[in-house]
Formats: structure tokens, C-alpha cells, sequence
């Protein structure tokens, strides 16, 4: 199984720095971070341009890229109309600057804490609608990654499930499933297994895996013990590994997985080459 990474140091790292020392420690695939293309795009640190013949020249093939969904007030299933038209545009320019990075994927979160779920469900399905006519156009599809309910607000739910209150869409495979369901040429799903983790024992990561099926078109994978969102390097927190692997080829997933820890993240250089360098030891070992 093939492997690859969220470009490091986003915030702190220049995007060119970053693909280059990826490159070095011998990675071919990756995810433009959110921070890369926003300061891309937003500061002029690049030309979309330059990005792409600098990752051609080092032999990297993006497999996807973050969306704006982590720009503070994104919401796509706002209740305030102003908010939501906003979110929609800009998730709709950045499938063109993905579209200019040579990007097949960006993946997007669909929105925060609304009490109303089903209104909030509602209007996720609106944007996403929206969003997917230009996915079309653009040819770069939209990954919608799946949240997770936060385990000291878990209450008991008569939909069958824990939910925090206020709730939050998309934290299982059929919320996601249901989105993905109107407009499949689209749209699909980014399992972040370390989310999907933090939702037992109301399901286990491979029975994601295999509810998703083909609707499955992107990954983060990362790990942590079961109790937050700790992004740790994999085999560090207690995810069940060999049974997601075996997951993910018995649904015939075929894609690069995307690495996306916080272990490679350095102001300082050598440790960086080390952190990457034990980053692809261990990728090496659970994938290779």
C-alpha cells in the first residue's frame, strides 16, 4: 500500500522548503496542508504555478488537498445565510486553485455545532450541492471529512447514536453516506481514522472502512488513544490497525493514505530529517 503525507510545517515552514525536504526523505505522494495553500493564495508566498513545477521537478504527486473549511467562521450548514454564502464561494475558488495544482481531491469539514441537526443536515446538503456543480467543472472532487463527537458532552440519542449537544454533522459513515448520496459523481468521503476512532464503540474503524465502500476517496490517518484528537504518529495510540489495512483492501482502496501527525513539525531543520525520517520508518512498517 502506497503512502504519503500532509506537507509539514505549515505556519512556520515555507510550501517549497516543505516539498523539498519531503522529497529528500524519499515520500512521492502528499496533501497540500490548509496553511500551505492559504498562504499560497492568500500571501503570494508562491504562484500556484512554481508549486507545480517544483513538485513535478521532485518527482511528488499530490493525492489531495485541505479545503478552506479550516478559515475561522467556515460554516456550510449555517443558519445565518450571509455565513453559508460565503463559506460556499470560497470552497468554490479553492476547486480551482486545486484544479491549477494538479489536485484530484480537497477535502472539506461541512460545519460546527448547531442544535437544530436536521436543519443543519439540510443546509450541509444545500451547500455541498452547490459546491459539486463546480467540482464538475473543475474535475477535482470534494471529500467531505468526517467529524466526531467530543466525549464529555456525549449524551444518549434516540437517532441510535451518542451526539453532543449541540450537535455536529457528519460523525458517522451514513450522515456522510446521505450527503455523498446527492451528487456521488462528485462528492465522496476523507476518513480521518483518528475521528472515526474516537467514535467507539459506537462502530470500529474497518466497519467504517467497509460502509464506505467506493464512496471512500481520500484518508487522514493518524492515531491516538481513544480519548481526544491527539494526531500521534500511527502504532502509538491503540487504533487497530491491521484490521483498517485489511479494511481498506478488501473495499479495493487503492490510493495513496495520507499521513497527517503532527510528528514532523520543527522550526529546526535536523530534527525535522530525523522526525520525517522516523515518520516514513514507521509507514514503512504498517503499509510498505
Amino acid at each position: 500500500m502506497e503512502y504519503g503525507l500532509v506537507t509539514p510545517g505549515g505556519g512556520s515552514i515555507d510550501a517549497v522548503v516543505a516539498l523539498e525536504e519531503i522529497a529528500r526523505a524519499g515520500f512521492r505522494f502528499l496533501e497540500y496542508s490548509y496553511s500551505h495553500v492559504s498562504a499560497i493564495v492568500n500571501n503570494g508566498d508562491h504562484s500556484l504555478a512554481e508549486i507545480v513545477d517544483r513538485a513535478e521537478s521532485l518527482g511528488l504527486t499530490p493525492v489531495q488537498m485541505h479545503g478552506p473549511s479550516l478559515t475561522r467562521g467556515f460554516d456550510l450548514g449555517s443558519p445565518d445565510a450571509g455565513t453559508r454564502r460565503w463559506s460556499i464561494e470560497l470552497s468554490c475558488k479553492w476547486l480551482e486553485h486545486a484544479s491549477r495544482l494538479d489536485v484530484p481531491v480537497m477535502v472539506e469539514h461541512a460545519c460546527e455545532y448547531h442544535e437544530d441537526f436536521e436543519a443543519t443536515m439540510a443546509l450541509v446538503k444545500d451547500s455541498f450541492g452547490e459546491i459539486a456543480k463546480v467540482s464538475l467543472d473543475t474535475g477535482v472532487k470534494v471529500a467531505i471529512e468526517n467529524e466526531f463527537d467530543p466525549r464529555d458532552l456525549l449524551v444518549p440519542s434516540s437517532r441510535g447514536r451518542n451526539m453532543v449537544v449541540p450537535s455536529r454533522v457528519g460523525c458517522t459513515m451514513s450522515e456522510l453516506k446521505d450527503i455523498v448520496s446527492e451528487s456521488p459523481d462528485s462528492l465522496g468521503v476523507c476518513l480521518d481514522f483518528g475521528h472515526a476512532n474516537l467514535q467507539r464503540p459506537l462502530f470500529g474503524l474497518g466497519d467504517a472502512i467497509r460502509e464506505l465502500g467506493r464512496d471512500l476517496i481520500a484518508t487522514h490517518i493518524h492515531d491516538n488513544e481513544g480519548r481526544s484528537d491527539q494526531h500521534m504518529l500511527p502504532l502509538m495510540g491503540n487504533i487497530p490497525w491491521a484490521e483498517a489495512t485489511a479494511a481498506l483492501t478488501e473495499v479495493g482502496y487503492r490510493k495513496p493514505v495520507i499521513m497527517e501527525t503532527g510528528v514532523p513539525y520543527s522550526p529546526d531543520p535536523e530534527t525535522r530529517r530525523n522526525r520525517l525520517r522516523l515518520l516514513r520508518i514507521v509507514a514503512e512498517e504498517l503499509l510498505g
